[in-house]
């Protein structure tokens, strides 16, 4: 995705979508992969609860995702790209695993984060595919 990501940098004249959480995307899916694995997972900005951390990496992770598909040749539409994340990347799958988990083991927070934010209403059937 990294060199998709630099072209759609360099097409939108150096403005990128990313740059809300100080972490690179290979972190940020590292911090969430690990959360998989915990009940109580490890908070990585210290100052934040753990619901907002993961709100603003999971948001940045899909900005770099939209960055990267927005730069491909031909265009795409929101839906598209809404589709082929949730669809077709590993970042998608990652998300309803969280989503999943989330229900499942998380504080109040957190599953209230899971059930409304980190998975679009219009992507949810995806969770039964």
């Amino acid at each position: 995705m990294r060199p998709w990501y630099t072209e759609g940098v360099k097409a939108a004249g150096g403005r990128t979508l990313t740059g809300q959480f100080d972490m690179e995307p290979d972190a940020i899916a590292d911090f969430l992969l690990g959360v998989l694995d915990s009940d109580a997972p490890v908070n990585p900005v210290e100052d934040l609860p753990i619901h907002r951390a993961l709100k603003l990496a999971t948001v940045e992770l899909k900005y770099f995702y939209q960055q990267a598909a927005l730069a491909r040749p031909s265009a795409v539409t929101d839906v598209q790209i809404g589709d082929w994340f949730y669809g077709k990347t590993l970042a998608g799958k990652l998300y309803f695993a969280l989503r999943a988990h989330f229900a499942q083991n998380g504080s109040d927070g957190l599953k209230l984060f899971s059930s409304n934010q980190l998975v679009p209403y219009h992507q949810r059937f995806r969770a039964e595919a």
